[in-house]
């Protein structure tokens, strides 16, 4: 068996238990509150996480993975984790349950020509993943970024106009510094 139809002939067990892997690495108090699914406007999160993994799951099943929909779903899940307070390999890895699932279900004769293919197959939907989480965190960081030049740049323009203190650090024109 490989690694598509492990997954579609477990599917709903799966997915149940996907969903519970991934809010394990959050809090307690967190994961309590996320856990509670079915509700998308009382918990928005949770919801979402569930309705996308279910997603990624069907169209990981049918190898669908390079159309929008699963991008969409996958950008999803990882925006929710990406403002988490949870380490990189813990955010962006989502399909670690589903591989070590699978690996434990194999029998110790399986071939390794078929086997090589499910790798290939796991490692181009988590590069997926890594390369997706890795422009969320950018764009955080670049909101970040304007977001403090927004805020302080007037400021210290301000302070400069009045004191020249960056024009004598910088030996010239802050101004010109700041809308660079």
């Amino acid at each position: 068996m490989n690694f598509k139809d492990f997954l579609n002939e477990n599917k709903e067990n799966l997915l149940e238990e996907w969903f519970l892997w991934l809010i394990d690495h959050y809090p307690e108090p967190s994961k309590k509150f996320i856990s509670k699914k079915e509700e998308p406007f009382t918990n928005p999160v949770g919801y979402n996480l569930y309705q996308n993994l279910g997603k990624l799951l069907s169209l990981i099943c049918s190898s669908e993975i390079d159309c929008t929909e699963f991008n969409d779903s996958l950008e999803d899940i990882l925006k929710i984790r990406a403002v988490q307070d949870l380490s990189y390999w813990q955010s962006a890895n989502i399909f670690r349950f589903l591989w070590d699932k699978f690996n434990n279900s194999l029998p110790t004769d399986t071939k390794v020509e078929s086997y090589r293919t499910d790798v290939d197959y796991y490692m181009t939907i988590s590069e997926k993943a890594f390369e997706s989480f890795i422009n969320i965190r950018e764009k955080i960081a670049q909101i970040q970024r304007e977001e403090i030049r927004n805020r302080y740049g007037k400021f210290l323009e301000k302070l400069n106009e009045k004191y020249k203190l960056m024009d004598n650090i910088l030996g010239e024109s802050f101004a010109n510094k700041i809308e660079e």
